[in-house]
């Protein structure tokens, strides 16, 4: 039913005109309605009324909608700016391209963790990778760039990109995978580490002897092994050094092998293995080698030929006999100091953490093709075997 007021425009939309059609109105009046209206000027006043009467209940209701519409998009964006939410930026220190880093398989596993802590790339944090490849001179190049960046956070996969990201900057906040962090100079002491620098232990020096004991299991009669080394690399010294003492204990005399430039250079190293002769070829920290498979088939088929066993970082896990480290409880490590820090936390007072679990992966293929399969007893103590 129509109002009072309405009922005048009503009875004009329904009232036929001399000789002509009933009109139907929309939009404004026409300037000789007065004279045209057999209703008269009187009624015209009425009409015009009632029809802005309609026009402003029209327009009223047209502002409501656009005022609930623009609320609703905006919705999301007042309810962050009101509970002081934005985007972190949180800079990735490796020697992979920025394509593998996005996709690899020692990458999204840490996204995925992320994720679950609420963290998700575009959403409430931006990932930040160097502008390309980062090569072994240009890691502190490629940390004053993140810092300048103005990110929030830095994460580094290993110790040589932690190392350049603690030169270029004191304040900036740094989650570190490293195999040490007191011997090399990135904390204080695991439980205060009194800089900018928190995150991961990624291996145990107490385990090297646990190592050894695997190897010998594998290789009947071991008696030589050698160790690639990286001389520019502290982290790979300590590790040799370990290693070397694990082996003393055990009764198996350990050698260095010279290092390798890149992985497109480790003939060096093949060649002092088998002037040594070795018997096993252990990779410790190397993050030229760690995921470059070209590299890691190269040191196959020379394994394969001079019947050598081959042990390698968790990282390198399938490429080697044997693969040993922290894996499953890493990345949600890693994830949950990062969650820590870019919600605050102080990475000074942020105790680094040592993983628990170690596993291990025995690639019974490769080791059945280098003519030393791994026993029952050491299958039966694998987390993963590759067969």
């Amino acid at each position: 039913m129509c109002s009072t007021r309405c009922a005048a425009v009503c009875d004009i939309r329904r009232a036929p005109h001399e000789g002509r059609k009933p009109r139907v109105l929309y939009g404004p009046l026409p300037r000789d309605y007065a004279a045209a209206s057999p209703l008269g000027l009187t009624r015209n006043r009425e009409f015009v009324r009632a029809r802005r009467a309609h026009g402003l209940r029209l327009s009223m209701q047209r502002r409501d909608m656009l005022t609930l519409s623009a609320g609703a998009a905006l919705g999301p964006l007042r309810r962050a700016n009101a509970q002081g939410t934005q985007l972190k930026r949180l800079g990735f220190l490796t020697l992979a391209p920025p394509a593998m880093l996005r996709s690899g398989p020692n990458f999204r596993p840490l996204v995925d963790e992320l994720r679950r802590l609420g963290w998700e790339d575009g959403r409430n944090v931006v990932f930040v990778f160097p502008s390309e490849q980062v090569h072994a001179q240009g890691f502190d190049a490629a940390a004053r760039q993140l810092v300048a960046d103005k990110v929030d956070v830095i994460y580094c996969a290993h110790e040589i990109a932690a190392s350049a990201a603690q030169r270029a900057t004191k304040t900036v906040p740094i989650v570190a995978w490293v195999s040490a962090a007191v011997e090399l100079g990135f904390a204080k002491s695991l439980a205060r580490p009194g800089g900018n620098v928190t995150g991961l232990v990624g291996q145990s020096y107490d385990e090297q002897g646990k190592v050894m004991s695997l190897l010998r299991e594998i290789r009947p009669g071991l008696s030589r092994v050698g160790v690639s080394v990286i001389r520019e690399l502290r982290e790979s010294n300590t590790w040799f050094e370990v290693t070397a003492a694990a082996g003393r204990a055990a009764g198996i005399h350990v050698v260095p092998l010279p290092p390798h430039l890149s992985p497109d250079h480790i003939a060096p190293l093949l060649e002092a293995g088998v002037r040594e002769r070795v018997q096993v070829l252990v990779t410790g920290p190397d993050p030229w080698l760690n995921t470059n498979e070209a590299a890691w088939r190269q040191i196959s088929d020379w394994a394969i030929t001079n019947r050598v066993v081959t042990k390698a970082p968790i990282l390198s896990r399938g490429h080697a006999v044997l693969a040993f480290g922290a894996w499953g409880e890493v990345w949600r490590v890693l994830a949950e100091q990062l969650d820590r820090v870019l919600r605050g936390a102080n990475p000074a007072e942020l105790p680094f953490i040592q993983p628990t679990q170690f596993d291990i992966v025995i690639n019974q293929r490769l080791a059945r093709a280098v003519g030393w399969p791994a026993p029952r007893s050491v299958l039966l103590q694998a987390t993963e075997v590759i067969e």
